[in-house]
């Protein structure tokens, strides 16, 4: 988790949110008291406030996707995981889990955690069950979540590429492994080969669910990360 924040029906939030050199910082918002501005406050290594300023920000949690996925909610109570979608905090691409409940005072609350998906690039790319295997976790539409393993990625290629169609990834064996799965109508947890500079690649696409939707967590490997055992 790498932010949360708290909001209430009339747009009143608090967010809590760390940057890339895991410091932290705050933004009040409460657009319909003090619309047009925000306080941020910022911490350094040790936690101590080092800025506290108000700025101009037209933000208003409200019109956001996590807060509008609260109030579509069925009941209070319920968990929603939203769709992958930016955040204005920070500019990086992530998902919300999202709760909702009423107060005693008559206001509905949503509190959001979220997670970059840098951060689930980053377990992907550690994931090693055979010598060159691959993982990535892809959406329903076929959206990378998680990147795979490629010595050619740097942080800037990786905030790029996330969110982007397979086809647009540049990692041949699971373009080719996607291509191959879409065309045997996208079957779950099937040993699919393909050829793919020149190695036969298996791949497999197992269905997660969470909250309602779809993601497809893709292991590729190729045939000379196996042995053969004869009898």
């Amino acid at each position: 988790i790498t932010s949360f924040a708290i909001a209430r029906d009339d747009g009143r939030e608090i967010l809590i949110s760390s940057d890339a050199n895991g410091r932290w910082f705050n933004r009040l918002t409460d657009p319909d008291v003090r619309g047009g501005v925000g306080r941020f406050i910022t911490y350094d290594e040790n936690d101590r406030v080092v800025g506290d300023e108000v700025r101009k920000t037209d933000y208003d949690a409200r019109k956001r996707p996590w807060f509008l996925a609260a109030a579509a909610m069925p009941k209070d109570d319920d968990i929603h995981w939203t769709a992958a979608y930016r955040f204005v905090s920070s500019g990086e691409p992530g998902l919300s889990a999202v709760v909702r409940w009423t107060a005693p005072d008559g206001h509905r609350y949503a509190i959001t955690s979220d997670v970059w998906l840098r951060e689930i690039t980053n377990f992907t790319q550690q994931v090693r069950f055979t010598n060159s295997g691959l993982v990535a976790i892809l959406t329903d539409a076929g959206e990378a979540l998680g990147l795979p393993r490629d010595p050619g990625w740097t942080s800037e290629t990786v905030r790029k590429a996330l969110l982007k169609p397979v086809d647009a990834l540049g990692v041949g064996p699971l373009t080719a492994s996607y291509r191959a799965w879409q065309d045997r109508g996208r079957p779950s947890n099937e040993i699919i080969q393909v050829q793919e500079g020149g190695n036969l690649w298996f791949a497999s696409f197992h269905a997660a669910h969470p909250a309602g939707q779809t993601f497809w967590i893709a292991t590729l490997a190729p045939s000379a990360d196996f042995g053969w055992v004869g009898s």
